[in-house]
């Protein structure tokens, strides 16, 4: 007897855990603030253009807080007036920040590449808010997106060579 107790004990414990987990994920769909973007591309500031690492990190924070792109060209504009030509890479920053601002207001949670052996893909991990008409938008940027439950995904060899503004016209598109 003692035995069942303690079995039906942890598999009470595992609903109770399994429920809060659950309750968890709903309420982080409600409190959804932010996408993440998970991309291959080189975004960040080089050392040579900025060597001061506190500097450096006082512009990674006012960067990454931008809320709007309005807010973000005035950060990335106040960087050029005072240290000049701005590189590729902090412009690839700049491309994925104003990739999630956009992303973060139609509630895509995440945006990613998956690889496996022979292919690679781009992903999007929509949130349940999204309506199935804006989702089918998709196939007005590229007829090859697929659906799959609560994510949308196209090969990257299916977009034109340049995906990534195929990426920002499909997070558009769902707006």
């Amino acid at each position: 007897v003692s035995h069942f107790l303690r079995v039906l004990e942890k598999a009470v414990e595992e609903m109770r855990s399994w429920w809060n987990l659950k309750s968890w994920w709903l309420n982080w769909e409600e409190d959804f603030d932010s996408t993440t973007i998970d991309l291959p591309i080189n975004g960040f500031i080089p050392d040579w253009f900025i060597p001061e690492v506190d500097e450096k990190m006082s512009i990674y924070q006012k960067l990454s807080s931008s809320a709007n792109e309005k807010l973000l060209n005035e950060i990335i504009s106040d960087i050029e007036e005072e240290y000049w030509k701005i590189p590729l890479e902090l412009r690839n920053l700049e491309k994925l920040l104003k990739l999630k601002i956009k992303a973060s207001k139609v509630k895509i949670k995440k945006i990613f590449t998956r690889w496996w052996e022979n292919w690679k893909e781009v992903v999007f991990l929509l949130s349940s808010s999204t309506k199935p008409e804006k989702i089918f938008q998709l196939f007005t940027v590229n007829q090859k997106w697929q659906i799959r439950g609560d994510s949308v995904a196209i090969l990257m060899d299916d977009l034109s060579a340049n995906w990534f503004g195929e990426v920002e016209r499909s997070v558009e598109v769902l707006r």
